[in-house]
């Protein structure tokens, strides 16, 4: 909210600087304006929860347990691709290494690693995969590709909520531990 403030702060000061035509009050009006809206808004989300939490947003959980909580990734402005994007540059290589993940407001993650990790989602680039494949010595070793939820190869849709993917592939162990 504040570089929105400070750009068009920056607008109105600079159209009195650069086109002389413009009158000096009206650009007063105008930075009066936007700092009481700016005020306002503060104010406003300060008293009032419900408005706090549409100007801010509210943390999101978007990883559960190794799996990506596609409903719930749906309802931010991250994609799936963004997601695991964040995910490498935090140095997770596998979704089995996650007990949870959250989105904040501030589209940082929270990350919080099991503290023994466990076969999961190889998340790494498909070029890569083979870099991450120590496969998983259990019976339920298969996966859904898109969200990483525990699945059979029965060519069904994923039961995961949001996800709806019907590809698998095998679930590895994480090779490279951050």
């Amino acid at each position: 909210m504040d570089v929105i403030v400070v750009v068009a702060l920056g607008s109105a000061v600079g159209d009195v600087a650069f086109y002389p035509q413009v009158p000096l009050l009206h650009c007063l009006l105008v930075v009066t304006l936007i700092v009481g809206f700016n005020k306002a808004i503060v104010q406003l989300t300060q008293s009032n929860k419900r408005i706090r939490q549409l100007v801010e947003g509210e943390p999101t959980k978007v990883v559960e347990d190794g799996v990506i909580q596609m409903q719930k990734l749906e309802s931010t402005s991250l994609g799936l691709r963004a997601l695991l994007e964040l995910l490498r540059l935090k140095g997770v290589s596998n979704l089995g290494q996650l007990d949870l993940v959250i989105l904040e407001p501030s589209c940082q993650l929270s990350l919080y690693k099991k503290d023994e990790p466990v076969a999961g989602l190889s998340i790494l680039p498909e070029d890569d995969g083979d870099i991450d494949a120590v496969e998983a010595h259990q019976s339920d070793n298969r996966c859904c590709k898109s969200c990483g939820a525990r699945r059979e190869d029965d060519g069904n849709a994923c039961l995961n909520s949001g996800c709806r993917d019907s590809a698998v592939q095998m679930r590895t162990m994480p090779r490279f531990a951050a």
